[in-house]
């Protein structure tokens, strides 16, 4: 039997939603990953469209980030950029760091 990539795929999938969202059988798991991908319209929409075009975005710009980031250290971009910018980007990431802050109940896979 020949393995393909699809294959292997479907059973990493699998195995990840068996193993950390507990779905009973790989029907269950199958069935959440084609939710995620809207790939069943007739469902009850938990978040709206743009709470996930957000966050598909800050990880768009996250990832950019890291990417950039790997052949440059943050003395180098201190460097390149105007201190009054640097400073502003410095001070928000502080600032939204801060204001997520909240009671700490998001953590749910640490509380058994």
């Amino acid at each position: 039997m020949e393995w393909n990539f699809l294959s292997i795929f479907n059973i990493h999938i699998g195995q990840f939603y068996v193993g950390v969202f507990r779905a009973r059988e790989f029907s269950t798991a199958k069935y959440m990953i084609e939710s995620m991908l809207f790939l069943h319209p007739e469902g009850v929409m938990v978040l709206e469209y743009f709470d996930l075009v957000k966050v598909f975005i800050l990880v768009g710009i996250l990832f950019l980030t890291h990417f950039y980031m790997r052949k440059h250290t943050v003395k180098m971009v201190s460097e390149s950029i105007p201190n009054w910018l640097f400073s502003i980007v410095w001070a928000t990431m502080i600032f939204l760091i801060v204001i997520a802050q909240g009671s700490g109940e998001q953590f749910i896979y640490f509380q058994f």
